[in-house]
């Protein structure tokens, strides 16, 4: 039986020095994946910055949220396995399938049929414009439904930036508001009907988002919405100037 070879202490690693080693190597790990990550941060910062084009750029605000991550998704998938010259090109290609006299053939690898589709229907929204292009996407009736959601949100927080007068019980009431109007020395010789739209200013001053349609003007109170007649308030007004003549 061979007999074994003594230990080198020149070569053999302590528990100590394995420990030493394996921190060492851990470390170029990370900093290797370290660099990495930011080198791909910056691609894509750099690609975000461009002007939109169909493969780079950045999606107009009024597009989804979804729709922004299908975006970035589909085109960062395609660059990590094409140049950016290949994915372009694809993409104009893929509006030939749409063709009338469209020949049958590919017009690129079958295997990024779904990406460039995919870059291809969020190009065609961008094209049409807000309204058209929220209907190729969500369909008309959805479309309206975001409009709505998108135009009362700006309105709220436009709301929230103004200065708020309380309006109940710690505060004016709706009569308070009225009669102020009503007595007012710059309003004296007006007649109801120019106050009306002093009293629409004054509510939307107080952030209460009036909104008047056939003589009626509807308002935020308590977190519910209330309404008030083109007569009632003409009602108010006269029962306060008569109350002034007394």
């Amino acid at each position: 039986m061979p007999k074994k070879k003594p230990l080198n202490r020149d070569t053999i690693l302590f528990p100590r020095q394995r420990m030493v080693e394996a921190d060492a190597a851990d470390k170029r790990l990370f900093d290797d994946m370290e660099q990495t990550s930011q080198s791909h941060l910056l691609v894509l910062n750099e690609r975000a910055k461009k002007k939109y084009d169909g493969v780079v750029g950045t999606l107009p605000d009024w597009m989804p949220p979804d729709f922004h991550l299908q975006f970035e998704d589909a085109r960062n998938q395609l660059l990590r396995q094409l140049s950016y010259t290949e994915v372009f090109s694809y993409l104009k290609e893929y509006g030939k399938y749409f063709k009338p006299k469209y020949d049958g053939r590919p017009r690129f690898p079958i295997a990024y049929t779904k990406l460039i589709g995919a870059l291809h229907y969020i190009q065609k929204a961008v094209s049409l414009g807000e309204e058209k292009g929220l209907a190729w996407l969500v369909g008309p009736t959805a479309a309206r439904k975001l409009d709505m959601g998108n135009r009362y949100s700006k309105h709220q927080s436009s709301n929230a930036q103004k200065s708020r007068v309380k309006v109940g019980d710690d505060g004016d009431t709706i009569k308070d508001i009225i009669g102020k109007l009503a007595l007012s020395k710059a309003h004296a010789d007006e007649s109801a009907k120019e106050l009306w739209p002093h009293f629409s200013s004054a509510l939307d001053e107080r952030g209460m988002d009036p909104e008047e349609e056939n003589n009626q003007i509807t308002y935020d109170f308590k977190n519910n919405r209330r309404p008030i007649t083109f007569r009632r308030f003409a009602n108010v007004c006269a029962d306060y100037r008569k109350k002034k003549s007394r």
